[in-house]
């Protein structure tokens, strides 16, 4: 056998860091140990020296890479795991639909597979609990979704949606009630916010995200809440909609309540209301609710606002959230700054724009390079002559830099106003929303007044594990025309386009790679036959109300 080459220590020491770690990587023994054969024949001491301190960081490195797995710190991990899994299996338990009988005319080979006391385990999908980890929090908080949990791999498998926008028009909306009751959350939602990312580090299969950031809190409990830090990110979000996201010209809930009763009354809904006989919405017009024209006839007892938004009834919020989509929209415009002051403005978002805008650069900085040729050549010419070129050069640099700073102020312009554009998307679609929420008032009405209200809610929830179907590999596709088979109705529904927002950017700040929980339009042209069909059917209010959920959808 050859001798083996030693490498020169000058050779060695061009290499990068990264380079260095996947040398000393390959000559790493079966033992552990790093043997490389070194010449270090006519290199300096202290060069010597810094080498060796790198050699030391890349063996730490590479002992950092494969340090050995905590096999007791998994243990713990996965039951904490199982355990939450096994509660929300109870929960989803006790408010799931009522078993369907299965046929008594059952195969041979079906007839195995139940008595086998073996249970397969169906492959986890991340985003489908995600998904149903939304929809329960939405009803939790007094929500209504867009469309019974039976349809959620549906809209699953529709890929233009974005986000659990459902979800998030529904936080926003209590977050709007809070505002305009100038009511602060507690401690700003930083204990939720920590406990909701413990929540999500739990359900990735990276052990080290949970450990890491449970040392962090051990270490210091507001880690999460430094410069920087997503959390200070969403509390200026915040701070920004408790500025301009509430209700114009309203100066707490006195007045707010005021001018909420008075644009239901525009769209021709009672409620209870201050009458104010002197027109300034002052406090005593509140204070005199109770006291002062009890048999006045523009006084009727359906909605009445109260200062604490979790007090009020499911009828009255849901009333108040209608007023809320009425201006949601436009109120955001007006907060963003964002408003421009002519169309002419939406020229700069074009290709052309961008195209002339790139030909003004080149064509400046052309003439600059141009200028300094020019004064070059005059260096050996008379004074006049070489004055008449500064004076050419000096020009040409103003305007290149005129050029530059008009270029970069459009591509700033485009930048800022990616959420004003999303906004028009928004108030084109708020006549859809508006339609859905007064289809779903009816509901509630009806759920008021026949106490069918929690059957109802109940109908959107999973099923329990026992009874859930298994589905096959091949998952049922949607058709071109967008008809959705579910089994017991056919539900048409016409898939909306919405531009994406940024990463953590999007209505509240969460920009996620997380599906869309709402994104659901009706056919306008169904809506006569598919009322009329709810009609002769027959069925519980509740059967009702599920259906309606997932056939009026739309963005809420």
């Amino acid at each position: 056998m050859g001798k083996t080459r030693e490498i020169p220590v000058a050779e060695l020491m061009q290499l990068g860091d990264a380079e260095l770690v996947a040398f000393m990587a390959s000559h790493r023994q079966s033992d552990g140990s790093i043997t490389i054969p070194v010449d270090d024949d006519g290199a300096d001491g202290s060069e010597l020296s810094l080498f060796v301190a790198r050699l030391k960081t890349a063996q730490a490195q590479i002992q950092k890479a494969e340090r050995p797995l905590d096999l007791g710190y998994l243990d713990a991990r996965i039951h904490d795991l199982v355990e939450i899994q096994s509660r929300q299996r109870d929960k989803d338990a006790e408010t799931a639909l009522p078993s369907v009988a299965r046929p008594e005319t059952a195969t041979n080979e079906t007839s195995e597979i139940e008595d086998d006391s073996v249970t397969e385990v169906p492959d986890y999908d991340m985003d489908e609990e995600c998904e149903k980890e939304a929809h329960r929090a939405l009803v939790a908080d007094g929500g209504r979704p867009l469309y019974p949990i039976r349809l959620l791999r549906d809209v699953l498998d529709n890929q233009t949606t974005t986000g659990w926008r459902q979800q998030i028009r529904w936080r926003d909306f209590r977050h709007w009630q809070l505002d305009n009751r100038d009511i602060k959350e507690a401690d700003d939602g930083y204990r939720a916010h920590v406990s909701q990312l413990r929540e999500w580090y739990l359900k990735i299969p990276d052990t080290n995200l949970l450990a890491e950031l449970d040392a962090d809190l051990a270490a210091d409990p507001l880690c999460l809440a430094g410069p920087g830090t997503e959390w200070r990110l969403q509390q200026k979000r915040r701070a920004w909609k408790r500025c301009f996201q509430r209700e114009p010209g309203c100066r707490g809930f006195s007045s707010y309540r005021i001018a909420a009763h008075t644009r239901l009354a525009r769209l021709g809904f009672a409620y209870s209301y201050a009458i104010d006989d002197d027109g300034n919405n002052d406090d005593d017009d509140v204070h005199d609710d109770d006291d002062k024209n009890k048999n006045d006839p523009r006084r009727c007892r359906e909605f009445q606002l109260d200062e604490d938004p979790k007090r009020q009834d499911a009828l009255t919020t849901w009333l108040e959230r209608h007023q809320t989509e009425h201006n949601a929209a436009w109120a955001k415009l007006q907060g963003s700054s964002l408003l421009l002051s002519d169309e002419t403005a939406q020229l700069i978002h074009t290709n052309a724009c961008r195209t002339r805008r790139y030909n003004d650069v080149r064509r400046a900085r052309a003439a600059v390079l141009a200028a300094q040729e020019e004064l070059a050549r005059a260096a050996t010419q008379g004074k006049l002559v070489k004055r008449k070129m500064t004076r050419r050069l000096e020009a040409a640099i103003k305007a290149d830099d005129r050029a530059r700073a008009r270029s970069l102020a459009m591509a700033q312009f485009i930048k800022e106003t990616e959420e004003y554009r999303a906004t028009q998307e928004d108030v084109k679609n708020q006549p859809v929303l508006v339609a859905w929420v007064l289809q779903q008032l009816e509901l509630v009405r009806e759920e008021a007044k026949t106490g069918e209200g929690e059957e109802a809610v109940a109908a959107t929830q999973p099923p329990p594990a026992a009874t859930t179907q298994p589905e096959s590999k091949s998952r049922r596709k949607r058709s071109r025309n967008g008809v959705v088979d579910n089994g017991d109705t056919t539900q048409n529904f016409q898939l909306q386009k919405r531009e994406k927002h940024p990463w953590w950017q999007p209505h509240d700040g969460t920009r996620n790679k997380m599906r869309n929980h709402g994104g659901l339009i009706p056919h306008s042209d169904d809506n006569e036959k598919r009322q009329a069909k709810e009609r002769e059917g027959s069925g519980s209010q509740a059967a009702v109300a599920a259906n309606r959920a997932g056939q009026d959808g739309g963005e809420a």
